[in-house]
């Protein structure tokens, strides 16, 4: 019994035209169309259904299906193809217009070669090193006999030791340590910290606000330390708490603090006492950053003890 010819089947996606070429055994079919831009996948299917037709074989029967385009290339070309961010190490964000020693005309130093791809202003640099065993590190960090891991650290110093292929993420507020094929399980972890309350799923020691930001330093029962940190420009709300009062002690720059009819200016190694119910507010018309710690003191201490009596940014 004769076996089945072999059949292969060749697409070549330009610019202008579609190419298509079918080998049933040893005769061979061609055909020729438009390229459809908008969806090039398209313009290929109507010209297989005529040539498989005019060859007389179904779509099943084709075993191979060999396929090439210059579409990706002239989108380069042309610079037609969508705005395209560059994630770089830092320090090699400007590898792609350095280029290397080859120019199109050896000799001419004022060559205007074309810009890169990717402009300057999307090529953005991320702090971390790679070593040579494939450790991508990230802050204090130190790695011993490691392999292919992944660590990051924010402040405190992280050492991992004999281990591969692992995440280690730690922050301010917690350390997860995952296998890097398990990574995309993260979200099933945050779900199971919300599920048992764990303020760690939701509240961060520093929360980025409008004004500039705030970390937690130290929490007790009835006292909590913040850093606050407002930019030049920033103003907090006018607002007022009904279970805590606080204490203001600024280590850099000068706050602007109202607090009821009185408003006046507090300057560095000064501090101020806001009592609990007292309407006040606090802003940075300096210069620069203005940088304070604030002691809180009372039976409660929550977030949502904010009573918002004006707000530029027009919060609740």
């Amino acid at each position: 019994m004769a076996s089945s010819p072999a059949i292969r089947l060749g697409v070549d996606i330009g610019g202008t035209f579609t190419d298509v070429a079918l080998e049933v055994g040893d005769r061979r079919y061609t055909a020729k169309g438009l390229t459809t831009a908008r969806a090039p996948e398209a313009g290929v299917l109507a010209i297989v259904r005529a040539i498989i037709g005019e060859a007389g074989v179904k779509p099943g029967d084709v075993q191979l299906i060999i396929h090439g385009t210059t579409l990706a290339t002239n989108a380069l070309i042309e610079r037609k193809g969508a705005k395209t961010a560059l994630l770089t190490t830092e320090g090699f964000r400007d590898v792609v217009e350095i280029r290397h020693e080859n120019r199109f005309e050896q000799y001419d130093v004022n060559i205007d070669l074309p810009p890169p791809l990717v402009p300057r202003r999307l090529r953005l640099p991320i702090r971390e090193r790679i070593d040579a065993q494939g450790n991508v590190l990230q802050g204090h960090v130190v790695a011993m006999d490691a392999k292919d891991c992944v660590v990051h650290s924010e402040t405190r110093l992280t050492a991992v030791v004999g281990v591969t292929d692992l995440v280690v993420v730690s922050t301010n507020d917690a350390v997860m340590v995952v296998p890097r094929s398990r990574s995309q399980e993260v979200k099933e972890l945050v779900a199971k910290l919300k599920s048992t309350n764990r303020p760690e799923a939701t509240v961060h020691k520093r929360m980025h606000r409008p004004w500039g930001y705030y970390e937690s330093i130290d929490m007790g029962d009835r006292f909590q330390v913040k850093r606050i940190v407002v930019t030049p420009g920033g103003l907090l709300s006018l607002q007022k708490h009904r279970h805590r009062s606080e204490h203001w002690i600024v280590v850099r720059g000068t706050a602007e603090v109202t607090i009821n009819e009185n408003v006046r200016a507090v300057h560095e190694n000064e501090s101020v006492y806001i009592p609990i119910g007292s309407v006040h507010r606090l802003a940075n018309q300096g210069r620069i950053p203005l940088e304070l710690i604030e002691v809180q003191t009372g039976s409660y201490l929550g977030e949502d003890d904010i009573v918002r009596l004006e707000d530029v940014y027009s919060r609740a």
